[in-house]
């Protein structure tokens, strides 16, 4: 527990955030990339280690067909012999390398499989009590870290998830398309839902495609990622709230940004629409009468009004503002 004195320092101004980085009280964390074969792993990485950041350390995961040898003369990656708990079943580890250039990384070689096969990978071998999912491909700030860690440092006995917002940007070398326009309109809407509604919720449910960090003892008790799930982080933030009569559990949503990243191809960015729009159904399938259990009749209904309903009635207006103009 935190003293009065070290409350004072977990608000939400830049030199709070300078106090909080130089506090031997803030938590450490334990970040986790999974890379697959991404092409700008070591931006990310080095992006991770410059973070100002008291104690945290950087798991890389890769579960792809990718360039080890690159990666290995960039950071002196040395193979070493680990022992870990394999709390969770992963597919199979091949090799498990140190950086002698920074102490604070590790990179993991594994078979591929599924998403939450990496995330499971990640929480095997993390040390710390949170645990941060990175995607590689969002550029931050130094302090980010601790903006995202912010509300976990308030009550880190009920918090269990922390979702962080990716602000989606076009590219600057290029001038946007339309698909970029939208892209970037809806970014800024999901910050502004979370200003406005998921802010002022006791239980919450995090933003599509942003980073979250999970309290890594939680997560084991749910025995991990689902592989079934359309969306294992969704699935993981229902189920992390299940039991809120006799231990409140709760996932918080962070109104700020963790960083920025590029909008998406067209083709992306419906692969990645559609597949936040099975998870929507598959939750709403799965917790319909239990949500009212896990994140409250007000969250889900609110979920389902953001997901499913306000899309549907967009594409309803839309069609018939053409079919009149046709008319």
């Amino acid at each position: 527990r935190l003293g009065a004195s070290e409350v004072l320092l977990l608000g939400d101004t830049p030199d709070s955030y300078d106090a909080m980085a130089a506090s031997r009280l803030t938590m450490p964390v334990s970040v986790v990339l999974p890379i697959g074969s991404s092409e700008r792993a070591h931006d990310a990485i080095a992006q991770l280690l410059a973070l100002n950041y008291p104690e945290f350390e950087v798991i890389v995961v890769v579960d792809a067909p990718a360039d080890m040898s690159r990666l290995s003369a960039e950071w002196q990656l040395e193979t070493r012999e680990f022992f870990y708990r394999r709390t969770l079943e992963t597919s199979p580890v091949r090799r498990i390398f140190r950086s002698l250039r920074d102490g604070r990384l590790m990179v993991v070689e594994k078979d591929p499989d599924h998403r939450s096969d990496a995330l499971n990978c990640g929480i095997n071998l993390a040390r710390f009590r949170f645990v941060a999912v990175v995607p590689p491909t969002i550029a931050f700030d130094r302090s980010a870290l601790l903006r995202a860690m912010a509300p976990a440092l308030r009550d880190p006995v009920s918090v269990v998830g922390v979702g962080n917002h990716i602000e989606r940007v076009p590219d600057q070398r290029r001038s946007p398309d339309r698909e970029a326009r939208f892209q970037r309109l809806r970014s800024i809407r999901s910050m502004m839902f979370t200003r406005l509604f998921w802010g002022h919720l006791r239980h919450g449910l995090g933003p599509e495609d942003g980073v979250v960090i999970w309290r890594r003892d939680a997560v084991l008790q749910v025995n991990g990622f689902s592989r079934r799930a359309a969306d294992p982080d969704l699935d993981m933030m229902f189920r992390l709230q299940q039991h809120v009569s006799h231990d409140e559990r709760r996932f918080v949503t962070s109104e700020d940004a963790f960083g920025q990243t590029d909008t998406d191809g067209p083709a992306e960015a419906r692969r990645r629409a559609n597949m936040r729009q099975r998870a929507a159904l598959q939750a709403a399938a799965s917790w319909g009468p239990g949500a009212s259990r896990s994140v409250g009749f007000r969250t889900f209904a609110y979920f389902l009004e953001a997901e499913l309903i306000t899309p549907l009635a967009q594409f309803w207006v839309v069609s018939v503002t053409l079919a009149g103009a046709a008319a």
